[in-house]
């Protein structure tokens, strides 16, 4: 069966074409800036340019287009992008029926055949015409909108006043007329 799936992934390779580059760095030279800058922030792309294999559920920059990495604390980051990412190689042709995958942030998500092409959690579409992009380390798969954890941290207001120096008294305060619980 493994001697299957590596010739399989090879004639993928052969039709679809081979970028001899990391996934990191074919995220870095086409375009998926904002993907790029958020692994950068959470700190994945010395993950994403080892040795893999990787699969990269890639939101595009349309479809990242409201999202801004300075919303998210570092963990938040690492926990979201780490939802995008599948420690095997995942390819179009092998997903011919429903399948969970887990990510690097050990959730599963759900890889569903539709006629419209591969759904994710039933939300998120991998790109029918631009898929199985195959580099040394990984495959890409681009999608048209950003994953979210099932389980996803949420700070509440005093955890993030907290982080701020400026906020010292106010979160002293909190504190002392035991609003904390509230917030």
């Amino acid at each position: 069966m493994a001697l299957k799936i590596v010739f399989f992934s090879c004639l993928v390779a052969f039709i679809s074409g081979f970028e001899d580059k990391t996934v990191i760095q074919y995220l870095q030279d086409n375009n998926y800036l904002k993907l790029v800058e958020a692994l950068t922030a959470a700190g994945l792309t010395g993950t994403l340019a080892g040795s893999g294999p990787y699969t990269i559920f890639a939101p595009t920059d349309t479809a990242l287009s409201a999202f801004n990495v300075n919303d998210y604390t570092k963990e938040q980051l690492a926990k979201l992008m780490r939802y995008h990412i599948v420690a095997e190689f995942v390819l179009v042709p092998m997903l011919n029926v429903p399948t969970n995958k887990t990510t690097l942030e050990a959730q599963s998500i759900a890889l569903t055949p539709s006629p419209s092409g591969i759904l994710i959690n039933g939300n998120a579409r991998i790109s029918t015409t631009h898929n199985d992009i195959i580099v040394n380390n990984g495959v890409i798969q681009p999608i048209d909108m950003l994953l979210t954890p099932p389980v996803f941290i949420q700070h509440n207001i005093y955890q993030i006043l907290l982080r701020d120096s400026d906020f010292a008294d106010l979160t002293l305060a909190l504190l002392l007329a035991d609003l904390v619980s509230t917030l």
